[in-house]
């Protein structure tokens, strides 16, 4: 008995046929049926795996975490010194987060998912494996709307995190790839900063408090100021006026030797005090001729990004003395200190302030500015003349050491020194703020190719730690204190124990290491590191570096042979819409970049990247033609000034094609196509197919099977799909019989990318 058994095609990739001859005995016909289920199962198992689609270039995945600007709802995006950038919100107000995945036009990625988490205080781990963290329920896609936000002072607990939003957050999107494999990419964390206000005491009555009782043994008066609890803080403001006819005028503490202001932080030899708090006015050595009159203290909170403003008096009071001076018994202590954050960004001075107890800050010697030489480990004087504090400046009676936005000495620690009588007395140090990065956008890291057996090994490219803004000695800022750990996918790699070895920032593993110790997808040719760096709870950084691992040990340098040998060719020199085509004679079936390089007006070299297909039935059998069209390019820039191209494999060295300057002259009248020959070429024969060998003005050149040539026309038909045309006349009128060169049709293998080298079935039917 002869059985013929058919199956046709599958996913629109590959046709399989099957033919089974058997000659069955009778008694053997009860086990045809299962005969035939495992062959079904064998086929079907054929086509999946056939079908299965094979990536040759791994596409960057990059996740953005950002929030929608929304102003006039007071919602706004503003950079920040903690996480690079925050989103500031008004209490009650909606706010809606962006997840931006930003490869998914890639060709290689087939979906995303979408997932937020929050959290207090940032860990070495991203938010979706820190067990701290909460997974926010409701929100599955690019974006997230947070409903009425609220704000707490309260410390960190379960609750809190569940009930309010001011807390840091993080997105993450899941990529599947076409070949089915998938990653978590982290975003970048963000602090969702909800301002928080109270409103004014209606209906207040204003006492005002004599200060008669001046002389005391303390050479210091107090003038109180109790600060509500808003976020941000609102700041004590204080006003003053000679006598009761007078109008109040805003007090500048900063320009008054013998005033003083506690705004941050009070210092170790004060604190213990409980005449000093937040907001309080210091008034040292007591004067009644400059010191005398009335004083008022606002509380005021202000939130610039959103542009809130309020104001509204908490103390006053009334010093009259009683006609003495009050020395008291002057002690040499620091009072409090006004810092910048723990971060600064590009372009931002820095200033410390220190206010030293019972002294007149016009004293001349008081104050001075030491900073630790790191050689020595003692402190030296700031010297504003030397070189190394360049554009440094003293000023406020030298109680303010501002550091320029410019300088580069990064790391010095400072302090602000007193002296009087021959006593010395240091503050508490005042480290220099650490330039951080602010971006929305996680940085990717140089990718790497490794073939099985080889050893993986990973370096984050921390240039993106320093910005190119800033000229420095070390081109490498790391963050000072700061702790870092790497992950790949779901494994921490201190879990890789003796297979994986890391110096300072830098990762190995070995290759039996990785595939014993990672048995999810060990066998994945894309795979993708996150490298974590984080300081003080709340600054982190995530640097995603992707991998390609082919199964077949493709990973390897391009000789200068294919960039010589590479086809370089422009269509339609003499048009506007002309492009420029890269086509391999030959190439590694790992991911390639080519850069086409050109030069501005002002000689600058510039360069525009692309890849070949990332996706194909097979890496080694896939298209190696590119193309850059003019559309692409600035409207200044032509096709015809690419002057070299660069062709580049993951990871590994490439080789460049310089001498490509002449591929178009349009300084010379344009040649007319060439014409089709006047009668037909002989139809094609045999396996009835052609391969394009040429493309130029227009005309495609086919080469049939049998070795007959044939001319064809371009068109887009008004559809913007190109087809090719055997007659002229009819091309132009957008008429006549055709062959799309698109994806997905069974009888032209192309892409819009390039014809050159591609096969054509069924030459016969259009010849």
């Amino acid at each position: 008995s002869g059985i013929n058994a058919e199956y046709g095609e599958f996913q629109t990739i590959q046709h399989y046929f099957i033919r089974i001859n058997l000659r069955i005995p009778c008694e053997g016909r009860k086990n045809f049926r299962a005969f035939m289920w495992a062959v079904t199962v064998l086929a079907v198992a054929l086509l999946f795996r056939a079908g299965r689609s094979e990536i040759c270039c791994c596409p960057d995945l990059q996740t953005s975490l950002s929030c929608q600007d929304q102003s006039s709802l007071g919602v706004k995006t503003v950079e920040n010194r903690v996480n690079g950038y925050k989103c500031d919100a008004l209490n009650g107000v909606n706010v809606t987060l962006e997840c931006a995945a930003l490869s998914t036009n890639h060709t290689a990625v087939k979906s995303v998912k979408y997932h937020y988490y929050k959290i207090n205080s940032l860990d070495l781990k991203p938010l979706r494996l820190d067990d701290n963290a909460m997974r926010i329920s409701g929100c599955d896609g690019p974006t997230c709307v947070l409903s009425s936000v609220q704000w707490s002072d309260a410390s960190y607990s379960e609750a809190k995190l569940t009930n309010f939003d001011n807390f840091i957050y993080q997105c993450v999107a899941e990529y599947t790839l076409e070949d089915d494999s998938s990653f978590n990419i982290s975003s970048n964390t963000m602090l969702l900063d909800v301002f928080k206000n109270v409103d004014m005491p209606k209906d207040q009555t204003i006492t005002t408090t004599s200060k008669t009782g001046i002389n005391t043994n303390d050479a210091y008066e107090t003038l109180a100021c109790e600060m509500p609890t808003t976020n941000p803080a609102s700041r004590a403001t204080w006003f003053f006026r000679q006598s009761e006819s007078d109008a109040w005028t805003e007090l500048d503490i900063f320009s008054q030797p013998r005033l003083a202001l506690i705004e941050e932080d009070i210092s170790s030899e004060s604190s213990s005090s409980a005449n000093f708090a937040v907001g309080t006015q210091v008034v040292m050595l007591y004067q009644p001729t400059e010191n005398n009159g009335y004083y008022r203290c606002n509380a005021t909170y202000t939130t610039d990004s959103v542009g809130t403003s309020t104001s509204y008096t908490v103390s006053q009071y009334q010093m009259t003395g009683n006609g003495l001076d009050d020395p008291g018994t002057p002690e040499l202590k620091m009072l409090a200190a006004i810092t910048s954050a723990d971060y600064t960004l590009v372009g931002r001075a820095v200033n410390f302030t220190c206010f030293a107890r019972d002294t007149n800050a016009e004293t001349s010697g008081l104050y001075q500015w030491v900073f630790e030489n790191a050689t020595s480990q003692n402190f030296e004087t700031v010297d504003l003349t030397h070189e190394d504090f360049k554009g440094v400046k003293l000023y406020n009676f030298n109680r303010t050491l501002e550091l320029p936005s410019t300088y580069e000495n990064y790391g010095i620690t400072f302090r602000c020194q007193l002296e009087r009588d021959g006593t010395k007395k240091m503050s508490d140090t005042f480290l220099q703020p650490v330039v951080v990065p602010n971006y929305l956008t996680p940085p990717l890291g140089d990718g790497i190719c490794v073939n099985p057996g080889d050893p993986i090994q990973l370096t984050p490219n921390t240039q993106y730690m320093m910005s190119d803004k800033i000229a420095v000695t070390d081109p490498i800022q790391k963050l000072p204190g700061s702790t870092y750990k790497w992950y790949v996918h779901k494994v921490i790699t201190s879990l890789f124990n003796s297979g994986g070895t890391t110096k300072e920032n830098e990762l190995e593993i070995t290759s039996s290491t990785y595939e014993s110790k990672y048995t999810e997808n060990a066998s994945d040719k894309c795979q993708y590191f996150s490298f974590f760096q984080t300081k003080d709870s709340d600054y982190q950084i995530v640097e995603i570096i992707k991998m390609a691992r082919p199964s077949d040990g493709s990973c390897s340098d391009i000789s200068e042979a294919v960039c010589t040998e590479a086809e370089v060719n422009v269509t339609d020199c003499d048009a506007s819409n002309r492009e420029l085509y890269v086509q391999l004679q030959e190439g590694s079936p790992q991911c390639l970049t080519v850069e086409f390089v050109y030069r501005t007006v002002g000689g600058q070299l510039v360069t525009r990247e692309k890849t070949f297909e990332s996706v194909a039935k097979s890496c080694s059998k896939r298209n190696l033609t590119v193309s850059l069209s003019q559309s692409e390019l600035p409207d200044s820039i032509k096709v015809t000034d690419i002057h070299q191209v660069k062709i580049t494999p993951q990871g590994k060295a490439g080789c460049t094609k310089n001498s490509i300057e002449k591929i178009c002259n349009s300084t010379k009248e344009p040649t007319d196509p060439p014409k089709p020959p006047t009668e037909a070429p002989e139809p094609a024969t045999g396996d009835n197919t052609g391969v394009i060998v040429g493309v130029t003005v227009g005309v495609v050149v086919v080469v049939s099977a049998a070795g007959v040539a044939a001319y064809f026309y371009i068109t887009s038909h008004g559809t913007g799909i190109p087809h090719i045309i055997a007659n002229e006349s009819a091309a132009a009128a957008g008429q006549g019989p055709s062959v799309k060169i698109q994806k997905g049709e069974s009888n032209v293998y192309s892409n819009d990318e390039g014809l050159f080298g591609r096969t054509i079935s069924k030459v016969r039917e259009f010849v």
